[in-house]
């Protein structure tokens, strides 16, 4: 940010100002050496200095905390009869259900009892990461499937409107609850 500051504030001198260009380079050479000179020996520095970053088990809890401060609030709104629809009724007891259990399900893969179960390196971790990914991308390609069998089961015409209508309903209720990575 000071080399862009810097060029920034020179450029803004006004343009009869005598050596105005020759200001403005100068602004120029300032920023980039500093950049560069700063930026190029930070991570020597680093290494020399034998500065690391926090260790597995400081990692672990600081996610446990995060998982509960993200977390929490929404499955406390789901405590009693949960929130309200937009028009004031309340949801159904299945889809508060539903919606506890994956919260909770939610909590599960992120807190760090669930990771505790699994070896403290990151070869562990990447391959929990994969799986859910895996998953993921299972799911999309299920909807994707189901979504272009949808289109040729309407150009078809065996099939009726309503029947059309609430498949298509039912997925979309689908991509919208995976939310927006079965888009991708």
């Amino acid at each position: 940010m000071r080399g862009v500051v810097t060029l920034a504030a020179a450029q803004s001198l006004p343009a009869d100002l005598p050596y105005r260009a020759e200001l403005v380079l100068v602004a120029f050479t300032v920023a980039l050496v500093t950049l560069v000179g700063q930026g190029g020996t930070l991570p020597l520095l680093i290494r020399t200095l034998g500065i690391s970053g926090p260790g597995p088990e400081v990692q672990r809890r600081e996610m446990a905390r995060l998982v509960r401060a993200i977390t929490e609030p929404g499955l406390a709104a789901l405590e009693g009869q949960g929130p309200r629809r937009p028009d004031g009724s309340h949801f159904d007891p299945v889809v508060l259900e539903e919606a506890r259990q994956s919260g909770a399900g939610l909590v599960a893969v992120l807190s760090d009892d669930a990771l505790a179960h699994e070896e403290d390196d990151e070869e562990a971790l990447q391959a929990r990461l994969d799986l859910l990914r895996q998953r993921r991308e299972l799911k999309r390609h299920l909807v994707l499937s189901a979504q272009a069998a949808l289109v040729d089961a309407r150009a078809s015409g065996t099939f009726s409107t309503q029947a059309l209508a609430r498949a298509q309903a039912a997925l979309d209720a689908e991509v919208l609850r995976e939310g927006s990575h079965l888009g991708e």
